[in-house]
């Protein structure tokens, strides 16, 4: 697991205030290939899931990117 600490600074009025947050990653065993694991059941619905938080960290990591 991975964490990162940001921080985000700004100036409301002559205040400075500050927000933190933490951002962790973790290993998700990489992209789960259904057609190739031949996966069913709760196998199948594991790699679904995956594959969809993989997917949303996806677009996070991108959106943060384009900020």
């Amino acid at each position: 697991m991975i964490q990162i600490a940001v921080l985000q600074r700004w100036n409301d009025g002559g205040e400075t205030k500050y927000v933190k947050g933490m951002l962790k990653i973790v290993d998700l065993a990489g992209s789960e290939r259904v057609s190739k694991t031949e996966s069913n059941g709760n196998r199948l619905e594991e790699a679904k899931r995956i594959n969809k938080e993989i997917t949303t960290l996806g677009k996070c990591i991108n959106l943060l990117a384009q900020a």
